[in-house]
């Protein structure tokens, strides 16, 4: 893995802080956004995540239970008060984010810092949901819903195709993607926050625009 640019790290943090503000804004929960940005964040730079050598490695054991909490307390009634408050359309503009972070972790792979099958020239083809987002909540109103249902079912499906890419990127017995560099960066921060911070956001939308399509 090459070191990153200052450039790329510092618009990366500054974009990962800007969509987990959002969301807490949208949520009402903005300590809380900022409070798992500084654990998450400080986890990343005491270097305690980067231990490769046993699998799941450390951060894929800070991910994979973040993944869960995320989706039990977005099934939960906790939830409920953000689906009162937030509108279906803005539900589905918000996973616009998905398209400049895209745009992000290509460069990362242009610098040799993340492997090339996580960008959209690879296996990862999530940019499409970004892509979509935009238009179909400027048309939420006009189109059917089972369109809407496309969309979130389709960019469930590409998220987690791109997870498991990153899961099967990591140095260890299940690596099955040997380009260069190995999925190392999720372990540093602030690159840390996109598995710890901005997947669990985009898992948390798509659960939440689902019960809003159901209720």
């Amino acid at each position: 893995m090459n070191s990153p640019s200052i450039l790329l790290s510092a618009t990366f943090a500054s974009y990962a802080i800007l969509v987990a503000l959002a969301a807490g804004r949208a949520t009402r929960a903005p300590l809380a956004a900022l409070a798992w940005l500084v654990i998450t964040g400080g986890l990343g730079i005491s270097g305690l995540l980067l231990n490769f050598d046993s699998f799941p490695p450390p951060v894929l054991r800070l991910v994979f239970p973040t993944l869960l909490v995320t989706a039990i307390v977005c099934c939960s009634s906790l939830a409920r008060p953000w689906l009162e408050r937030w509108s279906l359309a803005g539900m589905i503009a918000f996973q616009a984010f998905r398209l400049p972070l895209e745009l992000i972790m290509h460069q990362a792979a242009r610098e040799g810092v993340m492997p090339p099958q996580m960008t959209f020239t690879g296996r990862n083809f999530d940019i499409l949901t970004g892509l979509l987002a935009i238009p179909l909540a400027l048309l939420t109103a006009r189109v059917p819903k089972a369109v809407i249902w496309l969309w979130n079912l389709g960019g469930l499906a590409l998220l987690i195709n791109v997870v498991g890419v990153a899961i099967l990127s990591v140095p260890g017995p299940y690596r099955a993607f040997f380009q260069e560099p190995a999925n190392l960066w999720i372990g540093h921060a602030p690159f840390v926050w996109l598995p710890a911070v901005l997947v669990p956001l985009a898992l948390a939308g798509h659960i939440l625009v689902a019960r809003k399509l159901l209720t």
